[in-house]
């Protein structure tokens, strides 16, 4: 169970980083163990609360898919589109390059464009399996896929300032430092896709997909009232992949936003929003435990 205890405790390091920079990890039994000796008792039961916490938001397991939301994708992508996977020939591969055997290249034949500009030729671009969308595609599915020509380089935002933050609500691609968040890449990188399995699936994805390029895919000022609300809408959504983005965005809009942060009573307050959510937030933002 090595591999499961790093996730869990990467994914809380990732969220904590701000707050608790030199934190214990919890072990096999989940019931904890001081790993260094300046860490008190009292640091070791905040951080064995924030684990368990931590397990009930989205993505907790890998914390890479917190950046491969619609929210996240959205905020740096070039093209959004949907389309029907086909089957690739000989002539659609590069000579030149060879594909690794779980990154081999989706050939799709797109035929909605929401966002860019329509490019040219086939669209060919491969995926990274074991996140957000661990299926693997084959033709004939329906997929809405969130593409970009330059690569997001994860971790680096960290240490980023608010201005180059990806998960920052103001986040601003236009400034973003070439080596800081970005970096080339050969061909199209795929940020984010869901396979549709049917056409209620479609037009769920699609509108939750015009939603965010709404408030990341322009240049106009950004409303956080708009987006919360946004956000909770999305939490009523038939389909999981939907709400679980959504709340992983709305966990990164409040945690990760600093002049202003948003109002947290608000959210504590909202019925929309699980129980969970509210405990965590609470906990990170005011270190104030769940109610019993």
């Amino acid at each position: 169970m090595r591999t499961q205890k790093a996730s869990a405790w990467t994914v809380a390091a990732l969220c904590a980083a701000t707050l608790w920079p030199s934190l214990g990890m919890a072990d096999d039994t989940g019931e904890g163990e001081i790993i260094h000796p300046s860490i008190t008792p009292e640091r070791q039961e905040r951080w064995d609360l924030l684990a368990n916490l931590t397990k009930t938001i989205p993505y907790w397991r890998y914390p890479y898919n917190m950046n491969k939301t619609f929210g996240q994708a959205s905020k740096i992508c070039d093209w959004v589109v949907v389309g029907t996977v086909a089957e690739p020939r000989p002539a659609d591969l590069r000579k030149d390059v060879t594909y690794h055997s779980l990154r081999k290249p989706i050939v799709l034949s797109a035929d909605t464009f929401l966002y860019g500009k329509r490019p040219w030729g086939k669209l060919i671009f491969t995926t990274e399996p074991g996140y957000i969308e661990d299926r693997t595609t084959k033709p004939g599915d329906r997929v809405l896929v969130f593409l970009a020509d330059k690569r997001y380089k994860i971790g680096s935002y960290l240490d980023a300032p608010p201005s180059q933050d990806l998960t920052s609500f103001d986040f601003d691609r236009t400034a973003a430092k070439p080596g800081l968040q970005f970096e080339k890449t050969e061909g199209v990188y795929t940020l984010s896709h869901i396979i549709l399995d049917n056409k209620e699936a479609e037009e769920e994805a699609t509108r939750a997909a015009k939603g965010y390029l709404g408030f990341f895919g322009g240049k106009g000022k950004r409303d956080k009232d708009k987006y919360y609300e946004f956000l909770c809408s999305l939490l009523a959504s038939p389909f999981q992949r939907i709400r679980d983005d959504a709340e992983s965005d709305l966990i990164l809009f409040y945690t990760r936003e600093k002049e202003p942060p948003p109002d947290l009573d608000k959210l504590l307050a909202d019925d929309r929003v699980r129980k969970e959510i509210k405990d965590y937030l609470r906990f990170r933002l005011r270190n104030e435990k769940p109610d019993e």
